[in-house]
């Protein structure tokens, strides 16, 4: 459904995916106009890099983008010096209420998916497009990162596991 379910509320993608009752309101409405098997709860895959200090350009018709990237050569940053991932910031408070709110509604009568970031899209994030070129030139460096995002999208699994989400998408 992602930012469509705006558009079914007439909400831009912006104000819906920033309002958990907007994304249940949203998700309710898909429901009843295409009877699915499931419904992924946040279709946003800028989430995690957003609480890793990506800034995001945010859109009236679509899902945010990562504009600015804390490890790039602009930056020259590590891991360490990351915020901690804590889904209690960001989004992340009102994805767990949208998912209260439809898990009352649809029972266990749909899968809600949990959509988290690849591990290599979440390093794209922090990293820029300077990745390419670190993954010929250090590679080890690459691998590092590799192993810190892909922790990162186990916490973000975890997250969706204890609020309710059926399925995991990576």
């Amino acid at each position: 459904v992602g930012c469509h379910g705006g558009f079914l509320i007439g909400e831009t993608a912006d104000s819906y995916l920033n309002s958990g009752e907007r994304i249940a309101k949203g998700l309710r409405r898909a429901y009843d106009l295409y009877r699915p098997d499931g419904l992924p709860v946040m279709f946003d895959l800028q989430m995690e890099a957003e609480i890793l200090g990506c800034e995001l350009h945010w859109a009236t018709d679509a899902p945010p983008s990562v504009k600015t990237h804390p490890l790039d050569s602009l930056n020259a940053r590590t891991t360490a010096d990351l915020p901690d991932f804590d889904t209690g910031r960001g989004r992340y408070p009102e994805t767990a209420r949208a998912m209260r709110l439809i898990r009352n509604d649809f029972a266990s009568d749909i899968a809600l998916y949990g959509l988290i970031c690849g591990p290599f899209t979440l390093a794209l994030h922090l990293l820029g497009n300077e990745i390419f070129l670190e993954m010929y030139d250090h590679p080890e460096k690459i691998d590092e990162l590799l192993v810190y995002c892909a922790g990162i999208a186990r916490k973000a699994a975890d997250f969706y596991l204890e609020n309710g989400a059926d399925v995991i998408a990576v």
